[in-house]
């Protein structure tokens, strides 16, 4: 399944490169052109690159490689749940397409190869489109987010990539649902010791889940909880792992100055 994988990218990769785009011969392009793509989709989610996410999702829906191997649903995920991200506060419309996109690609993931980090994403995906849901359906859009994490859970719950979405998930859950600060912030510290010595097997994976992005999001749960010392420490250790990571040095430092403008008055 991964050789069909990288010959689908390719193809689709040497259709849509300019003059001079692809220079090898077919048998050393196909080597280097799934790792290169997926190295672009890394660097462009990492340093939120619109323009080269977009063009990361024109190659792979090209290709059609998401019904038929798993991977290619996960990979367009990846880029439109971060797309919906950039844009939800300036346009929640399109942030509304990108995140029903994201769920589509994972269910169709999902349903060639059930994993625990792909139900994981998938909770993560139905947890942001609460964002854009009318107060009616997010009931519903709740439900089927607390079924993929634990759904997710059920199938690996020492996979610190699944801890970290359920820290998240619990930043914004009410108590009575188990949220809160101390239910979220030991879901990080949980992933945090488990991610030690973990190392992701498949090759085709993308990188995320990591020391850097557990940080990052337990820099927000702090941000929230208007612990600003904590959450400075948290962003520093982020972008001190990964300094492009622009989250952790755009969105999340201006929530922390903002938050430390308001204590100061």
């Amino acid at each position: 399944m991964k050789m069909e994988l990288m010959a689908a990218l390719l193809a689709a990769f040497v259709i849509i490169q300019p003059a001079g785009g692809v220079t090898q011969d077919s048998s050393a392009a196909g080597d280097e052109s799934l790792p290169a793509l997926k190295l672009r989709i890394e660097r462009a989610y990492w340093s939120e690159d619109i323009v080269s996410l977009r063009q990361s999702a024109e190659v792979l829906e090209a290709t059609g490689i998401e019904t038929t191997d798993w991977h290619g649903g996960y990979y367009l995920d990846f880029i439109y749940r971060k797309l919906a991200e950039i844009v939800i506060n300036r346009d929640k419309d399109r942030a509304k397409e990108y995140l029903e996109a994201s769920v589509r690609s994972l269910e169709r993931s999902l349903a060639i190869e059930p994993n625990a980090e792909t139900y994981a994403l998938l909770a993560n995906s139905h947890g942001n489109r609460m964002g854009v849901t009318s107060l009616f359906g997010r009931l519903g859009v709740a439900g089927e987010a607390g079924q993929a994490l634990e759904r997710a859970v059920e199938m690996d719950s020492l996979n610190p990539r699944v801890l970290l979405v359920d820290g998240v998930s619990r930043i914004y859950r009410p108590g009575f649902a188990g949220g809160g600060y101390k239910d979220a912030r030991r879901k990080f510290e949980r992933a945090l010791e488990v991610s030690i010595g973990w190392s992701e097997t498949d090759t085709l994976m993308l990188a995320w889940g990591g020391t850097e992005d557990i940080y990052a999001r337990w820099a927000e749960l702090e941000i929230r909880n208007e612990n600003a010392v904590n959450a400075r420490r948290c962003i520093d250790y982020a972008l001190g792992l990964r300094p492009e990571f622009v989250l952790a040095s755009g969105k999340l430092t201006i929530l922390l100055r903002e938050l430390e403008t308001r204590m100061q008055e």
